[in-house]
């Protein structure tokens, strides 16, 4: 029998994406795999469609959970898998096909010594293949210095993008303490400890622009603190303030670009001008009026 290779998908109120995930995973061409359904506490009918699944194919299972976040339910997959890999799957994104073929066959062919293997992958929106992805993924990125330096400036690894052994979480979880930015964490640990990931460079993954996603929504900074209290207390002394200074540098670069931006906008004629308007009829009262009939 090949190798059993466990998929794990974290569900929160999310089954109207449900048939077509689940489907992504049975179309697969590897067949031996086991799918874990993790219903994170859902008030919706994820409980029902998980059920047709499950009734129709032995090799879903289905477990319900308090509701805690992705990192829970994600623990909760691990902590029942049986399989030899783990593959990550959110529940509103897709595989392709050969996704989990084509990774494991990675791992056989040339008896290839690495933990991981990544995949690339490009964007699902409103149903629709959008070629060109938020990031361009490359070899290069694939290790503990460019995960820990460049996360979320030249690149982030959408979690399903990797098949990993099942090594690497005999002892590794997620943080249920991180809300978001819980993947770098975990990208940072798994490639302190377990070295290099291999890449290949095909699409095998869609990863869906959910504007009602959890990462599409409000400012990344304050997890990104909370990220970096973790951090501290992984990285050692040296790492861990050469990592803040990377950040407090890019921020201040950020910070002058849009400054110089804006004053270059400033110093143009139609800004100019329309700040000459303003005064005119600010004086006249006419500003006063439309001010007053707003709500």
């Amino acid at each position: 029998m090949s190798d059993l290779i466990s998929i794990i998908i974290p569900s929160y109120n999310q089954s109207s994406y449900m048939e077509e995930t689940l489907s992504s995973v049975q179309n697969q061409t590897f067949k031996n795999w086991e799918c874990l359904i993790i219903d994170d506490g859902s008030t919706d009918n994820t409980r029902e469609v998980a059920a047709r699944w499950t009734e129709k194919d032995s090799r879903f299972k289905y477990y319900f959970k308090k509701n805690g976040g992705v990192s829970s339910a994600r623990n909760v997959g691990l902590n029942n898998a049986l399989g030899d890999f783990i593959q990550f799957l959110d529940c509103d994104d897709i595989l392709k096909k050969t996704k989990l073929e084509v990774s494991i066959n990675a791992f056989n062919s040339n008896h290839l010594v690495t933990n991981i293997v990544l995949t690339d992958f490009k964007m699902l929106n409103q149903g629709n293949i959008v070629g060109v992805p938020y990031c361009n993924l490359k070899k290069e990125y694939f290790n503990f210095e460019s995960v820990l330096f460049g996360w979320n400036y030249d690149f982030s690894i959408p979690i399903h993008c990797g098949l990993f052994r099942k090594e690497v979480f005999e002892k590794l979880r997620f943080s249920v303490e991180l809300s978001a930015q819980e993947d770098w964490l975990l990208w940072v640990k798994i490639f302190r400890d377990y070295g290099d990931g291999y890449f290949l460079n095909e699409a095998l993954v869609l990863y869906r622009k959910n504007v009602d996603g959890r990462t599409q929504s409000g400012s990344y900074i304050p997890d990104q603190m909370a990220v970096l209290k973790l951090l501290k207390k992984e990285l050692n002394h040296q790492l861990y303030e050469k990592l803040l200074f990377v950040l407090i540098e890019r921020y201040l670069r950020i910070i002058e670009d849009r400054t110089s931006a804006l004053n270059g906008i400033k110093s143009t004629r139609s800004y100019q001008l329309g700040r000459k308007l303003r005064r005119a009829f600010t004086r006249i009262g006419i500003i006063k009026y439309f001010e007053n009939l707003l709500p």
